[in-house]
């Protein structure tokens, strides 16, 4: 729970000294929220290692572990992709943020085929074996 309330008193100072900036120097108001940007995916990396060693447990079967491994590195893209999109957009560039993530999405898709073929197969198996 101070891990949460840290995150939310960091971004809170962060959108009051870019928002009372706004007024004065209306240039580095983006700057301080992008700074705050940083520092909040500085400590999400930081405790990153303990929830991916608690999700890697919990998956410790041999068969579910390639499985894991494709949802790990799917949710790692989309929360890249959704920060890189926010910065974009802070910066006033929305085309590029929808660039990045519509490239997310179908590096999402790319990474998830092999899994929707392995799905088809067994399911091809399974009707096959029902029908002898």
């Amino acid at each position: 729970m101070g891990d949460l309330l840290r995150v939310c008193g960091v971004a809170l100072l962060c959108a009051m000294v870019g928002l009372i900036l706004g007024r004065w120097q209306g240039e580095y108001a983006p700057l301080v929220r992008i700074g705050g940007l940083i520092l909040l995916g500085a400590f999400l990396v930081g405790n990153l290692q303990r929830s991916l060693d608690a999700l890697l447990s919990l998956f410790g079967g041999e068969g579910v572990l390639p499985y894991a491994r494709v949802m790990l590195r799917a949710l790692g893209i989309g929360l890249l992709v959704r920060l890189c999109g926010e910065v974009c957009r802070e910066c006033g560039a929305g085309s590029l943020s929808s660039a990045v993530e519509l490239t997310g999405k179908i590096l999402i898709l790319a990474l998830c085929l092999p899994l929707i073929q392995d799905i088809l197969s067994l399911a091809e198996r399974i009707l096959q074996m029902g029908g002898t």
